[in-house]
């Protein structure tokens, strides 16, 4: 897919977006795109050997060099390719992180047999189809932009939208912990186990988010202004709408895990399949409108039908259990 988007900028830029000035852009990103699919490899390693310490460093740690690098090549004076590329080289560091982490788990290579694979295969079916839809859901709105509006709209978009979305950092680190925890007890059939274990991640995820969220809204001037420069202050609107939305959709992203760990890996499937859609009707619908506030406003009711969408399924079934 990298190779491929990469020979294709060319083309993307000057046909399909009519921007020259994005070829660039869209090569910097199909570099980024295979070292992201590693640092997906390698936290899923942790989280099946319960290392999730090391998955959230690993996480966390590409989403901080993600910020910080992008606005030390904002400031340096590449504008909107530095932007982007801050993002791409945060998932070359991410692998950097994993690999090291990885190393330490002393893994004992073995010959594969096919009834495991296929095994593993069919259940990841509808989980492959769930990141598909996370990273059309992810994308959409800055796709969209930089084909319905300048690069200069797609600059501030990509500075404003990874910061505003931090919380979605501790949404994946508590779902990969709640994963292996409500396996085990669904293996046992402890129905109450899992039901606390679900309300525990929730619990300590708001604790986490709303501090996170309040400083985030608070500080946006300061960081869109100084980290980014004054110019990405017109990004303040869209990085406040997106901390909303980003809230919700953290909300899906632990149930998720909660939800693959019993079993049951279709439900959220479904539930951010529709989110992705309403997000891309949503988009065309509100840029050409509002621009980069619509593209902010479109993301966060999608964000807000998933997270209330998977909650209320949750509820659901607690309630049958």
């Amino acid at each position: 897919l990298g190779i491929i988007v990469f020979f294709s900028s060319n083309w993307l830029a000057y046909s399909f977006f009519n921007v020259p000035e994005l070829s660039l852009i869209i090569k910097i990103t199909a570099f980024g795109i295979p070292f992201g699919v590693f640092v997906s490899v390698f936290t899923g390693f942790f989280q099946g050997f319960k290392k999730m310490d090391k998955m959230s460093y690993t996480i966390l740690a590409s989403q901080i060099f993600r910020v910080a690098s992008a606005a030390v090549f904002v400031w340096l004076g590449y504008k909107v390719v530095g932007a982007i590329l801050g993002s791409s080289l945060a998932f070359v560091f991410g692998v950097m992180i994993g690999y090291l982490f990885f190393r330490k788990l002393d893994i004992k290579y073995t010959k594969a047999k096919f009834e495991t694979f296929y095994e593993v295969f069919k259940f990841s079916i509808p989980t492959s189809i769930s990141g598909l839809a996370t990273v059309i859901f992810a994308f959409t709105d800055i796709f969209l932009i930089g084909k319905l509006m300048t690069p200069t709209a797609v600059g501030i978009y990509a500075a404003a939208s990874p910061t505003a979305r931090l919380t979605i950092a501790v949404a994946i680190a508590i779902s990969a912990t709640i994963l292996p925890i409500v396996a085990e007890k669904r293996a046992r059939n402890n129905e109450e186990k899992i039901k606390h274990h679900t309300y525990q991640s929730l619990f300590y995820f708001v604790l986490a988010a709303i501090p996170l969220m309040v400083v985030l809204w608070l500080a946006a001037p300061w960081i869109l202004g100084t980290l980014f420069g004054p110019s990405y202050i017109a990004g303040l609107f869209a990085f406040r709408i997106l901390v909303i939305g980003a809230f919700f959709i953290s909300i899906h992203v632990v149930l998720a895990g909660s939800f693959q760990g019993i079993g049951w890996p279709s439900i959220p499937m479904y539930v951010i399949v529709t989110a992705a859609i309403v997000n891309l009707i949503l988009n065309f619908w509100l840029i050409p409108l509002r621009g980069i506030e619509g593209a902010a406003i479109a993301t966060t009711i999608s964000s807000v039908i998933g997270g209330l969408a998977s909650l209320g399924i949750f509820m659901v079934i607690r309630n049958k259990a």
